[in-house]
């Protein structure tokens, strides 16, 4: 899904490159719904850089 890779959810804005500057990330005035530790740990597993963890009990 393409909510878990916006980054507004952690209270960013995407700046879009404009001539010869870069795309950029900055600070939004609105309050993030999740951490931005968080929002970066679920971007690692979606890009397969992290594992999933599945927490269960063993039978």
């Amino acid at each position: 899904m393409e909510c878990y890779r916006n980054p507004v959810y952690c209270g960013k804005i995407s700046i879009p490159k404009f001539k010869d500057e870069e795309t950029v990330l900055v600070q939004g005035q609105l309050e993030p719904i999740i951490s931005e530790s968080f929002f970066y740990e679920v971007q690692d597993v979606l890009e397969g850089r992290k594992r999933k963890i599945r927490q269960g009990t063993k039978t």
